[in-house]
């Protein structure tokens, strides 16, 4: 508050301390100018870096004017700006900050779309939550998938006439067009920094002025955040000055994906879809135990054989609904949700109202007794990891599948994802009936899906 008092104040006095005699002076000022009015001290800014000999004060001017971002001439300021010849340490950090700043100016803008025709001849790597089930929905809509030795948790698909088309698969997390294997990560970051990805990007998108992010995961085992960023600085210094691709992280056109097997490093290409993927745009809230929609589509296409054309459905930890409307894609006479969270319900019923399934939203304890039976209850039930703790969950699953017992009709089914896989088989016995099950990567975890009857239905 005294900063900004004195700013309206004496706002000539602010121009003249950019060009201190102090470089720190020249530093912090321009730290607080981007943190308090960038877009009025967008000019002086500008000038100042055109003028800054200071190799350590430069990286606060950019990030400074990286949030100008309604001030004209800035953005097209930094996209011309060339970094002196100095110390290699300092350039890196200089080179980062104006690519944040550039990453910032552009977070407004919607990420370019690969051209119509980028399909053709590629190989695309679908990031899946059960790899198995993706196959047999791609398979039933036409397609040929196969499964690469790794990564895991991938599946390899060629001959895809448009993203458009893939889309129809519901039961992925996203697709990549895959760039090369490589026998070790520096190889991989030494290939991605090449003049062959930019060309690579071009044929995708017709041009190579585009943002970009860098993901680098493990898919044996977890990936340090120090690797992971010194990996992704690694590719942005390269890239930085050898390319037209600004590293972005924040809003990208791109996803650079680097998956460390314990034999390869895969590359993949990942564009952001945006308007392309229009999977699943009812879902316009969510709550921080939502399941992410593919993995409900993946898991109700896995149950799809035990769904009922007529069937009385409810979701009794309903949530904000995804698992509920991932059902709907399917033959039914009724959807009822039910959940003890009021925000809960209020984001069901935001996104029933895109969904337009019918779907009713109530809110009730999933271990009192329901006022009609169902021939379907499916749900995502609490994870022990994520939501309450281990020993809560045992009590209320007991309380729920003794309550299940009550709440599925003569003949019906229950599909029970969750975590606490051997809590939950543990008490299923002598009670209900495994039909089938199936295991699912989720968010870092690996939950199953119980597809169960009660025995004296049998």
């Amino acid at each position: 508050e005294i900063i900004q008092h004195n700013i309206e104040l004496h706002p000539e006095a602010f121009p003249r301390l950019l060009q201190s005699g102090d470089p720190k002076v020249r530093k912090t000022c321009a730290q607080l100018l981007g943190r308090m009015c960038p877009d009025a001290f967008a000019p002086h800014l500008l000038h100042a870096l055109a003028a800054e000999k200071t190799d350590f004060v430069r990286p606060s001017i950019l990030l400074a004017l990286g949030n100008a971002r309604h001030a004209e001439g800035v953005r097209e300021a930094l996209q011309a700006f060339v970094i002196p010849e100095g110390d290699e340490k300092q350039a890196k950090e200089q080179q980062l900050a104006l690519q944040k700043a550039l990453s910032s100016l552009s977070s407004l803008e919607k990420p370019a779309l690969p051209l119509a025709g980028a399909c053709k001849g590629k190989i695309l790597y679908l990031s899946c939550p059960n790899a198995r089930v993706t196959a047999l929905e791609m398979q039933e809509l036409g397609f040929s998938p196969s499964a690469p030795d790794h990564p895991r948790g991938y599946l390899s698909l060629q001959g895809v006439p448009s993203l458009e088309r893939l889309f129809e698969t519901r039961t992925f997390f996203d697709a990549g067009f895959f760039f090369g294997k490589f026998d070790s990560l520096p190889s991989a970051v030494e290939a991605v920094s090449s003049h062959k990805l930019v060309g690579e990007v071009e044929s995708l998108y017709g041009r190579s002025d585009l943002t970009y992010r860098v993901e680098t995961i493990c898919d044996y085992e977890p990936l340090g955040q120090k690797e992971r960023k010194a990996t992704a600085e690694a590719i942005a210094v390269n890239l930085g000055t050898s390319s037209r691709l600004q590293n972005s992280p924040s809003a990208y056109s791109l996803e650079i994906r680097l998956i460390i097997s314990q034999k390869y490093v895969y590359v993949l290409l990942v564009p952001a879809c945006g308007e392309l993927d229009a999977r699943f745009t009812y879902r316009a809230q969510a709550i921080s135990a939502s399941i992410h929609p593919a993995v409900a589509a993946s898991c109700v296409y896995f149950c799809k054989s035990y769904l009922k054309e007529n069937a009385h459905v409810l979701d009794c930890f309903c949530g904000s609904g995804t698992m509920l409307f991932e059902r709907a894609r399917y033959p039914y006479r009724s959807l009822t949700g039910t959940d003890i969270s009021h925000p809960a319900l209020k984001a069901a019923r935001a996104n029933e109202r895109l969904a337009r399934t019918g779907a009713h939203f109530l809110i009730k304890n999933a271990v009192t007794p329901f006022e009609k039976r169902y021939d379907e209850v499916i749900c995502n039930m609490p994870f022990g990891l994520r939501v309450s703790s281990h020993g809560e969950n045992r009590r209320l699953y007991m309380d729920f599948l003794d309550n299940l017992a009550r709440t599925l009709a003569p003949g019906g089914t229950a599909f029970l994802f969750t975590h606490e896989k051997k809590l939950i088989a543990g008490l299923l016995k002598n009670k209900y009936r495994l039909l089938e099950r199936k295991t699912f990567a989720a968010g870092g975890l690996y939950p199953s899906m119980f597809i169960v009857q009660r025995i004296s239905d049998n």
